[in-house]
């Protein structure tokens, strides 16, 4: 699963943002035009992640993740060609959509079916896969724009998602533990009877439907907090470069904050992981969205050097948490057995709003000139999504009532 998350950040805010200035400057495209392909690709993404969860939770992510890959590799090369806007909102929203609703969806759905008490930390190993392609997939595509042009950016990423996705995808995947001789949380068969934490808690965890979950207080309070701190986001990491570009940083500089922040989000996975599995995730998304809001405050003030490097810190601190406890918190309030399909259901409104985000950052850009208006606006919401989730309450499960027997009159 860390592998697949790791290629599919070739349509991440990184990569994106990595080449969009470049491509829109030289076809005359505005930012707020490059940002509706994000947008496009999220009203998608309402279609294939609720499919998505479903086929998860019935057949298993391999046989999803491999045509996924599949299928966006055709839209990187697609990219590569691109000349009409029109053609760009088609293949980059269905790329993004299959980036941001299927690949999430089935990789967070298999993670949940595979592990229970140490899913922080199975978490955690898929998250520092995420780290390494935040730190590798922006700088190879800015490593190919620069020796030749920002197609051969987009073409370079077809590459490696072909050539290592879909491989992965078809030869590794597996449904469940079973189908590999093991128990939930690694457990071979051997350990059947063994009295273990993992053990218990696979048996104790209370298991929710998607429609149970559905009609609880809380999963709409996760929903609005996952929605909000999703704008806020993707505004900033979309904008990121152009921000920088614009501060009069060079190009390798500017993209060297994504190189640094996955690098400094595989130890910082480790940690949140291991704080994730004494913790509630609760308090792992405070806390990391505390780390993100620092990191909001220093892209905001950036103009050197050092506030890049300062900027990739804060940006794999926070975002090393805040992606960690997001693949995990549903499946914490309401078990693994539906959690592809609750994920399912959730993902479209994290999604749309991401292409709100990156559509409103460009239009406080194009309106003023400036990205910092839009970071304050993003500030403020990630500080209302902290506090959505700190008051949001842990769901309790009523038992079925007994049925009523009917009542014999007696003369």
């Amino acid at each position: 699963m860390g592998v697949v998350s790791l290629v599919g950040l070739s349509f991440g805010p990184g990569v994106i943002g990595a080449l969009y200035k470049p491509m829109a400057d030289d076809l005359g495209w505005s930012s707020t035009a490059v940002a509706g392909g994000v947008l496009t690709g999220s009203v998608l993404v309402a279609i294939t992640a609720p499919i998505s969860g479903r086929l998860q939770d019935r057949y298993g992510a391999q046989a999803i993740l491999t045509v996924m890959h599949v299928l966006m590799a055709a839209c990187l090369f697609g990219l590569a060609m691109v000349n009409s806007l029109f053609a760009f909102y088609a293949l980059f929203g269905i790329g993004w959509s299959l980036f941001a609703g299927t690949g999430r969806v089935a990789s967070s759905g298999a993670v949940a079916q595979w592990f229970v008490a140490r899913r922080g930390a199975a978490t955690a190993v898929v998250n520092t896969l995420v780290g390494l392609g935040f730190a590798t997939m922006p700088l190879l595509a800015t490593v190919a724009m620069v020796r030749w042009d920002w197609r051969a950016g987009w073409a370079a990423m077809g590459i490696v998602v072909f050539a290592v996705g879909v491989p992965v995808s078809l030869l590794l995947v597996r449904r469940l533990p079973s189908d590999v001789g093991q128990e939930i949380d690694g457990r071979g068969p051997e350990a059947g009877a063994v009295s273990s934490r993992s053990a218990r808690s696979a048996t104790e965890e209370v298991q929710w439907t998607t429609h149970e979950a559905l009609h609880t207080l809380t999963f709409w309070v996760l929903v609005s907090a996952l929605t909000v701190m999703s704008v806020a986001n993707i505004g900033v990491s979309f904008h990121l470069v152009p921000h920088l570009l614009d501060r009069g940083l060079s190009p390798s500089i500017a993209v060297l904050a994504f190189t640094i922040g996955g690098a400094t989000q595989i130890p910082a996975s480790f940690a949140w992981g291991i704080m994730l599995d004494r913790l509630h995730a609760k308090a792992v998304y405070v806390a990391s969205g505390g780390v993100v809001s620092v990191y909001i405050i220093v892209v905001s003030l950036a103009s050197s050097v050092w506030m890049v490097v300062l900027i990739g810190i804060t940006m794999g601190v926070g975002f090393g948490g805040f992606g960690l406890v997001v693949r995990v918190m549903f499946a914490e309030y309401f078990g693994r057995r539906s959690a592809g399909s609750i994920f399912g259901i959730v993902v479209p409104f994290t999604a749309i709003a991401q292409g709100i985000g990156a559509i409103v950052g460009g239009i406080i850009f194009d309106a003023t000139g400036s990205f910092v208006g839009a970071f304050m606006f993003f500030l403020a919401l990630t500080l209302i999504a902290m506090a959505l989730v700190f008051v949001a309450p842990m769901p309790t499960k009523r038992p079925p009532s007994p049925p009523v027997r009917p009542t014999v009159a007696v003369d």
